[in-house]
């Protein structure tokens, strides 16, 4: 009987983590926010009705925030010209006052973890979409042509470059990934 009784737990919580899985996809699909506000971002609840209970449904929402998001732009568009580096970027954001949301100097990583957050374009893209970007109810800092020219100084390619998925002397590119 205990191992029955464990066994129709488990079915249930397993059922209850499908429903919340499929229930954030869908938020994500729509494009509302779930997860920890980027830097430049605060969080807006937006009502958008009422549940079977008559209270008010509420979806989460970025808005670009007032001291830091006009600094992560410009942060974002002057790496975007390609004449500078990540850490002459990280010295660039503490000249322009820029600092984490705990008030630290914005380090190297936090510098790449900024260029490569495709959330600043106005998409989401996350577990629950597949990765793939859907285009979020949030303004965009920077459009998707900077962050592309971003992502291509990163690869190591000139900004206006595309990226070759093929060619006879380098076959296993973008199939094997570098250590470093």
């Amino acid at each position: 009987m205990r191992t029955l009784a464990i066994a129709v737990g488990q079915l249930d919580n397993e059922q209850k983590g499908r429903v919340i899985a499929d229930n954030m996809r869908g938020v994500a699909l729509e494009g509302w926010w779930q997860g920890n506000i980027p830097l430049g971002y605060s969080a807006r609840k937006v009502p958008i009705g009422e549940d079977r209970g008559n209270k008010t449904k509420q979806r989460l929402t970025l808005e670009r925030n007032k001291d830091t998001g006009d600094k992560v732009q410009t942060i974002l568009e002057r790496f975007s010209i390609g004449d500078i580096t990540q850490a002459e970027l990280a010295q660039y954001a503490e000249n322009v006052g820029l600092r984490s949301s705990k008030g630290n100097v914005i380090g190297l990583q936090s510098i790449k973890a900024l260029l490569t957050n495709i959330t600043y374009t106005g998409h989401i893209s996350n577990k629950s979409t597949d990765f793939e970007p859907i285009k979020g109810k949030h303004e965009a800092l920077i459009s998707i042509d900077t962050y592309n020219r971003n992502q291509a100084i990163l690869d190591g390619r000139k900004p206006d470059e595309a990226t070759p998925h093929f060619s006879i002397e380098y076959p296993l590119k973008h199939a094997l990934l570098c250590v470093n």
